[in-house]
């Protein structure tokens, strides 16, 4: 992922989850096993395999997972899989499909949550979805939820969610409720500034590059320029992929910069190779849709 062969991570990460389970078979406890269950929905994420990250995170997400493949073996896993892990919410989120995240069920409270966290990354997903569907006071109440102090222990404790959702939220709210651009574009620079602060890991700990968004909001405020920076400086941290290639062009295109744009354009396509769905937005979460 970090040098933008995301389609060749997915493709790494199938070959490591399918290596781990031969080993949950022979009742041994694979290494890494969430581990590679994450990279393979993040990578999918990245290459527009919408499918090929749900079938994933509902994989990280079932109680197979949790308990072992063989309840003879009683093989465990890591933290950081089964039931209440929000990584199926969080990729319908990100490609869009607000009635299927609102139809996504609580999950279960647990003690040993990691990054992001379980129950705030639920109800943030449910706070964009009602919002980007018009119900707003059910998104206002998931909200207050989402940004409830959470206290997580170990290598997590590192991270303030608590800030990070704020500012995203206000963003979403802002687009989605009040339909101020500048608005949203400002509160997610400030969640971009956020995550900057962290360590790069593998899989990202967040679902998605903010600054894809905070260009998309800049693109709805006709800030060409500031938009074009920000999809930019993601492919930078993100190199050719095609949700800020597209927004880049997109950018370019707004700034009467046809032949540039059409440039990115056919680099953008070439990203989208493997993608298993259409994608017309650097943002789905924020906009479905920008000509």
């Amino acid at each position: 992922m970090r040098v933008g062969l995301y389609a060749s991570a997915v493709r790494a990460a199938e070959r490591s989850v399918e290596n781990n389970e031969y080993y949950h078979q022979a009742c041994l406890k694979p290494y890494g096993y969430g581990h590679n269950l994450r990279m393979l929905v993040a990578s999918a994420r990245m290459s527009g395999m919408r499918y090929t990250a749900e079938r994933a995170a509902e994989t990280v997400g079932s109680t197979k997972v949790a308990s072992g493949w063989s309840a003879a073996c009683k093989v465990t896993t890591s933290s950081n899989v089964g039931p209440g892990v929000p990584e199926l919410v969080l990729t319908l989120l990100r490609f869009g499909d607000f009635a299927k995240v609102r139809q996504t069920p609580p999950p279960a409270s647990r003690t040993d949550e990691t990054v992001p966290p379980f129950g705030a990354s639920h109800q943030y997903a449910q706070a964009v979805a009602a919002w980007a569907t018009g119900d707003v006071p059910a998104g206002d109440a998931a909200a207050r939820l989402a940004v409830q102090p959470v206290t997580l222990t170990g290598w997590s404790a590192q991270y303030n969610f608590t800030r990070l959702l704020s500012h995203e939220l206000a963003a979403y709210r802002a687009w989605h409720v009040l339909h101020d651009a500048s608005r949203a574009a400002a509160e997610l620079e400030l969640a971009a500034l956020e995550v900057d602060r962290w360590r790069y890991t593998e899989p990202p700990v967040w679902y998605y590059p903010i600054r894809q968004c905070v260009g998309t909001a800049q693109l709805l405020a006709g800030e060409y320029s500031a938009a074009l920076h920000s999809f930019q400086q993601d492919l930078e941290e993100s190199p050719e992929n095609g949700w800020s290639l597209l927004g880049a062009g997109l950018a370019l295109q707004g700034s009467g910069r046809s032949a540039e744009a059409n440039e990115l354009q056919g680099r953008a396509r070439a990203a989208w190779q493997s993608a298993e769905v259409l994608i017309d937005s650097p943002c789905p979460q924020l906009v479905l849709r920008i000509d």
